[in-house]
């Protein structure tokens, strides 16, 4: 982790702070600039604020987020495209969460409230940063007096860049055909970019209170440690929630609560809880920690509009709304069932008034039950336990999730058990007219007792639908060999938050003793020394026997180590790298040397250059086209010349050569023996007699 300058990361903040205030006011998109598109998303500025996230942890380290669920505002806006008839609807999507906007003109601002999930980094917005790594960071930035007043008072860290949002319009468009008009449907998606939400770090070494009424000191301490020790009890608090509906007249009111009951501890604590009700008492839970921690307790409690427990107003024929205000306890016990800690919580129930039915009936069963606005719509869910017919513990078992909706859209879903808190999408599949989400978790089953182990999860789903608890299961599995060391039924002493169930067995029950012949006993496992092997004879009986000797094990041959100066080593081989040539020194011995270098290396020639002028240069040749012949100027110059006219003349007329008294022969007169030739004229020619 780098270090950064605290005044330089305090006047980044500040400007990042003061340029989201004044694009809130001006009611600009916080984010790049997205120029003039169809959609865009906006915030919607004062008095909504961006939401924060509350971040706490031990006296040392933060290690939970207190915040659940995250509260945005904004809005959609979208001016009429060319071409276009009417607006249809628009969505808004916050990290794959969507609504759905009716209107744009009059600037409807949606609210979404999505739990709380890993930042997106800064360099690299794929990535997540979680917020208590966040605050751990900025703890360890500081020193000196500003890290006491930060673990004393704590601070506020704003990320510019945490969250995706997006948003699209979706428009009826003109298509025209000739002289008819044709319509369709576009959508135009607005761009996205990277909103922000503060990070509140509380301060760690700050006076934290508790309900507790006494605890135990520390074993061997004196008088004064014993006054200023901090109590074992940290914290004890209650939520409470509705849970399955029932039609009372006119109304749906709720038929069971469900009361969810949080432990802190500082040390190692054992004990029980047990919550208290008007006239009800729950089943006793053990409680047990092996170290500083956490745990949740679930308890369910049926309400009887009936009875008429607490109710502000009867339930008579006069038609009134129903309601019940009912006050609850949660009380804490030591070992030796002293009352250590408690807190109450008072909840008012109304019941509320479904929709009109469309067979007109108020009857239940006439129509379909409209539930509350408190509750998910549209959305059931379920899930069973399949076992791999294991036979050690722990081992994993399977839970197959079903859920069943009435639109396309994947469910955020989470099975709290004993051993964790397991969570997910599961995407919905188009079945007969609806969609059905189905969904496998495979879970951790813990340690049992007396061959039993006992697993109980509860269902819920979360954004984009209400908070709800679909259903909750346990189911009892059997254990070959449950040697446990987290208490009874499975109980998780880890510190991690978990989902108890009332019918876990109590671990104050004696059980079998472990016997560890010729080793140790450590808590729940027998221990060997490192020449001896455990043996086992029976579930809870072991014995340690001596390890088997080899007689004359055959040495492992000795590998030879290979030197190599100046390369790399692989495969047992010495690699050089380019310029350099391998030279063997001695055996496994080598070393990479640098090639040799010429003294005088021998210049390159001069390549000279060739002139070629009216032609062209192939091969170092000028070659010249029809009509031209090649000229030589001088040396590696040449020109291409066109080739001389040659004068072309009549051929001579050929004369009648007359040969009177002799014969021509080859063009000549040609005369006998005795006769002699005489010219008369240009070719004419007589023989006569000799005298």
């Amino acid at each position: 982790m780098w270090k950064i300058n605290t005044m330089t990361a305090t006047l980044v903040a500040f400007v990042g702070l003061a340029a989201f205030a004044k694009s809130a006011e001006a009611g600009k998109p916080v984010g790049p600039d997205v120029g003039n598109p169809v959609a865009s998303v906006w915030f919607a500025g004062p008095p909504y604020k961006p939401p924060t996230i509350v971040v706490d942890g031990d006296t040392k380290r933060y290690n939970k987020v207190i915040t659940e669920e995250l509260s945005f505002y904004y809005y959609l806006k979208s001016r009429k495209p060319e071409n276009s008839k009417s607006f249809q609807y628009g969505t808004i999507e916050i990290e794959y969460h969507r609504k759905r906007v009716s209107g744009v003109q009059s600037g409807e601002t949606v609210e979404f409230e999505l739990p709380v999930q890993d930042l997106r980094t800064w360099k690299n917005s794929d990535l997540r940063v979680s917020p208590e790594k966040l605050c751990n960071d900025e703890l360890s930035y500081k020193s000196g007096a500003e890290r006491r007043k930060f673990l004393k008072k704590g601070g506020t860290i704003w990320r510019h860049s945490a969250y995706k949002i997006g948003g699209s319009a979706l428009w009826v468009m003109k298509r025209r055909k000739g002289l008819s008009v044709d319509f369709y449907e576009r959508t135009f998606r607005a761009p996205a970019y990277l909103i922000g939400v503060y990070v509140e770090c509380k301060g760690l070494e700050r006076p934290r209170g508790t309900k507790t009424t006494s605890t135990k000191a520390f074993p061997g301490a004196n008088e004064g440690e014993r006054n200023r020790a901090k109590p074992t009890l940290e914290n004890v608090s209650l939520k409470i929630s509705p849970m399955s509906l029932k039609r009372v007249g006119r109304y749906l009111c709720p038929t069971q609560l469900r009361l969810n009951g949080r432990v802190d501890v500082r040390r190692e604590f054992t004990g029980h809880s047990i919550f208290q009700g008007p006239q009800w008492l729950s089943r006793k839970t053990a409680i047990a920690f092996q170290k500083a921690g956490g745990r949740n307790i679930v308890a369910t409690y049926p309400i009887d509009w009936n009875r008429g427990v607490g109710e502000s107003l009867s339930a008579g024929s006069n038609g009134k709304r129903k309601s019940q205000t009912i006050t609850f306890k949660m009380n804490v016990s030591g070992r030796s069932n002293q009352l250590i800690g408690n807190t109450s919580k008072t909840i008012k129930i109304i019941c509320k008034k479904p929709k009109d039915n469309p067979g007109g009936s108020n009857d239940l069963s006439s129509g379909p039950t409209q539930t509350p606005e408190i509750f998910a719509k549209k959305l059931t869910g379920d899930f069973s336990f399949i076992d791999n017919d294991g036979k050690r513990c722990p081992r994993t078992v399977k839970a197959l999730i079903n859920f069943e909706l009435n639109e396309n859209k994947p469910v955020r879903y989470a099975l709290d058990c004993q051993s964790g808190r397991y969570s997910g999408f599961a995407r919905a599949i188009a079945k007969d007219g609806k969609y059905v989400a189905p969904a496998a978790v495979n879970l951790e089953l813990p340690n049992g007792t007396e061959g039993k182990a006992r697993l109980t999860c509860a269902l819920k789903t979360n954004a984009p639908y209400k908070a709800k608890i679909h259903t909750v299961k346990g189911r009892t599995f059997n254990c070959v060999n449950p040697n446990s060391e987290s208490g009874a039924g499975g109980l998780n002493t880890s510190g991690r938050n978990t989902t108890s169930d009332s019918s876990q067995s109590d671990p104050d029950r004696p059980e079998k003793r472990l016997v560890c012949k010729g080793g140790k006993t450590r808590g729940a496992k027998c221990s060997c020394g490192s020449k001896l092997k455990l043996v086992k004879l029976d579930e809870r009986t072991f014995k340690c026997v001596a390890k088997p000797v080899r007689v004359n094990p055959k040495p492992k041959k000795a590998v030879q180590k290979i030197l190599c100066q100046g390369g790399k080593l692989k495969n047992r081989k010495c690699t050089c790298s380019s310029g350099k040539n391998l030279k063997k020194l001695r055996k496994n011995s080598f070393k990479c040397v640098a090639n040799p270098v010429r003294a005088n290396p021998k210049p390159k020639k001069a390549v000279q250059k060739i002139l070629c002028q009216a032609g062209k240069l192939k091969n170092r040749k000028c070659v010249c086209g029809s009509g031209k012949n090649l000229k030589k100027l001088r040396k590696n110059s040449f020109k291409c010349v066109a080739k001389p006219v040659q004068k072309t003349t009549k051929p001579a007329k050929k004369i009648k050569i007359m040969c009177k008294g002799g014969k021509i022969k080859n063009g000549r007169c040609r005369c006998g023996a005795n006769r002699k030739l005489n010219t008369l004229g240009p070719a004419r020619f007589v023989c006569v007699k000799k005298k």
